[in-house]
């Protein structure tokens, strides 16, 4: 995104029952589809990104996707 303060960054993905599997505050990092070490099943998972912009205005998202391989 554009006009996003790195350093209040924070992304999460969780599993169908609400267990952290990623997290990351690395805007630039991606989630490879792997915990701890193993590579998870297709499935729904939530995601949740929260964020400052340049205007120090907080942002939440919260959504689903689906990990199709």
């Amino acid at each position: 995104g554009i006009g996003i303060i790195e350093e209040d960054f924070r992304l999460s993905i969780f599993n169908r029952w609400g267990d952290l599997i990623y997290t990351t505050t690395n805007l630039h990092a991606g989630w490879d589809g792997k915990y701890k070490g193993l590579m998870m099943k297709n499935d729904v998972y939530v995601y949740k990104v929260e964020l400052k912009d340049i205007f120090n205005k907080t942002h939440h998202s919260i959504g689903h996707f689906t990990l199709v391989r």
